[in-house]
């Protein structure tokens, strides 16, 4: 494993792919962040708060960059990175 591209201590996701880090993909929390969901019994249901837990030094703050970052998307021009 090339020590150069593990990155301990980053918290900026946008920096963090831009230098080309290793990064486990946790993009598929994002559906979880919006939208109506399904409880197995069938029950549909709207959660009001998102807990995000995990142990000191496990990547929530990059996690909370991750998602800014999808928010602040300029989807009609993905180029454009600026903030909308």
């Amino acid at each position: 494993m090339d020590f150069e591209k593990q990155s301990i201590g980053t918290e900026d996701f946008a920096e963090h792919i831009r230098t080309k880090k290793i990064y486990i993909d946790k993009t598929s929390y994002l559906p979880e962040l919006y939208g109506e969901k399904v409880h197995p019994n069938g029950m549909r249901y709207e959660d009001k708060v998102l807990l995000i837990t995990r142990p000191r030094r496990f990547g929530k703050s990059l996690t909370m960059s991750m998602i800014k970052n999808f928010f602040e998307l300029n989807y009609a021009n993905p180029k454009d990175k600026s903030n909308p």
